[in-house]
């Protein structure tokens, strides 16, 4: 959701489908990048285009609170149940 805080109108910019949204970043274009907790992570463009760009739900990782790293392209991640924190380098243009 999107919302204008002139005039507290609320728009909807995108639905992701069930799912606990976990964690959001943006980037200097306008682009949105929004992880489901239980494994997907989705890129949503300023006009609403949503796409899944990895989903771990098969694998039983989840993606909470993730940090994305312009310089490398990169959306890194603790896991849950492992110990372990695990990095995605994303592919040109995936945002």
């Amino acid at each position: 959701m999107l919302m204008d805080l002139a005039t507290k109108q609320i728009k909807v910019i995108a639905n992701l489908g069930q799912g606990i949204i976990d964690g959001v970043h943006t980037d200097d274009a306008g682009n949105l990048l929004v992880s489901h907790n239980e494994g997907r992570l989705y890129p949503i463009s300023p006009d609403g285009k949503v796409a899944k760009l990895l989903d771990l739900t098969v694998q039983g990782h989840n993606i909470a609170d993730f940090d994305f790293v312009p310089a490398g392209n990169l959306v890194v991640f603790p896991t849950f149940f492992d110990n372990r924190v695990m990095a995605y380098r994303l592919l040109a243009g995936a945002m």
